[in-house]
């Protein structure tokens, strides 16, 4: 089955029989037949999508880009890696009492609380969000209010499809109200019970989800830069050994009585020297699902402004402002995002390069720093490979590997079995981190179960 049906198609399935099934149906896709002739059905209005609107030869390489988007979430969204993450970034001192004021619960037992509900849901098609989680020391109260904020009618999941649903080239992309309210309510006298046809899209609600209950509360930008930053603090020291290594964490200074933050990180050794900047900026929506190339641009610049931020943070530290003990080794700029840019189109690293010339040279930065410091853009995730990749072989080493003859690579992961095949780098860094948020947990659920016996 897998090797005939992608992930993707069945998504789309699902967002459709939603939204233009009926109650009682005279045919059941449990029925192979029925299943596949309706993939192949969805597969043709796809192709014919493709041929209505805007697409042609001007937009090829976004409507590839919009492919990589919708097709790659589902191929390599490693789950431990998006939950340890989750928990050590909203579990950060920072966030933490503004997630347990949002959701009555600390983050690492609302993912616990996730995790279990996904693995009942497996089991069954009905799952009941009144169920009792107490001997994982969650009571109903606080399960609820969770569930409450990730539960739809089945009524309004059918006006909000209605709502966002388009038929043109964009077909395919549009976006699905499942991913933001997983849990549907079929029969509105029993709220408790619920489907959950997409359980993938239950554990994501509880991991990148989480930014969109929060993101309009003005207490949570600047706590959450400083989370994700203290998070990139922890892959580095986790993966480069204090003896081989520094870490200068850079003091706010200021310039001309006006007060400069700096570099986040500055990773030193005996090679070179590598000058960090964190980014919780992500892509939009639109950037990943349309072809018009404004949305792209937009986002673009706004990549390009922090890589040039990072160019004159650099030229503080080399005019002695900051606290960092300048000397002669080569050195890199580097710029670590929360989430997956995936720029692995070569048409988006040259619009890119492209957007950051011109800043620079709007900013009078001399162009040759793009050379003297090169850059490159990497996710936490892709960040968690290459770190480990230092801490084996080196900055200089691991730096020549992703940054090659003059180009600017934007996205290791679809290679990094290639280019760190020779290492020995975990392709899980916080393996342990992740047990202990669910396997220790369990643990003592069965001891609380069979004391109570």
């Amino acid at each position: 089955m897998k090797k005939h049906i992608h992930s993707w198609e069945i998504e789309i399935l699902i967002r459709e029989v939603i939204l233009n099934g009926n109650t009682y149906g005279t045919k059941t896709l449990s029925v192979w037949n029925h299943f596949y002739k309706a993939i192949e059905m969805l597969r043709e209005i796809e192709d014919l999508a493709a041929t209505v609107g805007s697409i042609n030869n001007k937009f090829d390489n976004l409507e590839l880009d919009r492919i990589i988007h919708r097709q790659i979430i589902w191929q390599n969204d490693p789950e431990g890696l998006s939950i340890t993450k989750a928990s050590m970034v909203f579990g950060d001192e920072n966030l933490r009492e503004l997630i347990e004021e949002e959701y009555g619960l600390g983050i690492e037992k609302i993912l616990l609380l996730m995790i279990i509900s996904k693995s009942m849901i497996s089991r069954n098609i009905y799952f009941d969000t009144s169920t009792n989680f107490d001997c994982f020391s969650i009571n109903q109260q606080q399960s609820c209010r969770v569930f409450e904020k990730i539960i739809i009618s089945l009524k309004d999941l059918k006006e909000n499809l209605r709502l966002t649903q388009q038929y043109n080239e964009n077909w395919a992309y549009t976006w699905n109200p499942l991913i933001s309210n997983p849990l549907i309510i079929l029969d509105s006298q029993k709220r408790n019970h619920v489907i959950c046809p997409i359980p993938m899209y239950l554990l994501r609600r509880s991991t990148s989800g989480i930014f969109y209950d929060l993101v309009h509360n003005e207490r949570f930008t600047n706590p959450f830069g400083a989370s994700f930053e203290n998070f990139v603090g922890e892959i580095i020291n986790t993966s480069c050994d204090k003896d081989r290594f520094s870490v200068t964490k850079i003091k706010p200074y200021t310039v001309k009585k006006n007060p400069r933050h700096g570099v986040d990180w500055v990773l030193s050794d005996i090679s070179a020297n590598l000058f960090i900047e964190t980014k919780t900026k992500r892509l939009t929506l639109r950037s990943k699902t349309t072809i018009d190339p404004q949305h792209m641009d937009k986002d673009i610049k706004i990549l390009a402004e922090a890589i040039v931020q990072n160019y004159k943070n650099i030229k503080d530290i080399y005019k002695g402002l900051t606290n960092f003990n300048v000397n002669d080794l080569p050195s890199y700029s580097m710029i670590i995002t929360m989430e997956d840019w995936y720029f692995v189109n070569p048409y988006l690293s040259q619009r890119l390069f492209l957007a950051v010339t011109e800043k620079m040279k709007a900013e009078h930065i001399n162009i040759e720093y793009l050379y003297k410091y090169p850059f490159s853009v990497l996710s936490s995730n892709e960040f968690e490979y290459a770190c480990q990749a230092i801490g084996i072989i080196g900055i200089k080493n691991c730096m020549d590997r992703i940054i090659y003859k003059g180009k600017f690579e934007h996205s290791i992961i679809p290679r990094a079995s290639r280019i760190f095949s020779d290492l020995n780098v975990k392709s899980f860094l916080f393996s342990e981190h992740y047990d202990s948020i669910w396997k220790d947990e369990i643990i003592m659920a069965k001891k609380k179960i069979r004391d109570r016996r």
